[in-house]
């Protein structure tokens, strides 16, 4: 799991998609996930050229952001969250 800080170079992009490439459609910018345990928002996805796409994923309990390949991601067994119906 890799960890974004403020000390990490500036790159120049290019713009990104809304979603990354071949990826479902549920880990959209702004939706929560949990694990059972924790709870997690997809913050975007990073787009770096010749790399593979990073989602941003943030840990609602520490506020710390880890960027994380589609693999990582899928290890993690998230599932979205819902709001209860009233």
């Amino acid at each position: 799991m890799r960890i974004a800080t403020s000390t990490a170079p500036h790159r120049t992009a290019r713009p990104a998609p809304a979603v990354a490439p071949q990826l479902d459609q549920p880990y959209l910018p702004g939706r929560y996930f949990t694990n059972g345990a924790a709870l997690y928002r997809i913050v975007g996805w990073l787009h770096r050229p010749s790399e593979p796409p990073l989602a941003q994923v943030e840990d609602c309990a520490t506020l710390h952001l880890a960027l994380l390949t589609r693999e990582e991601l899928a290890m993690m067994a998230l599932r979205p969250v819902r709001l209860a119906a009233r």
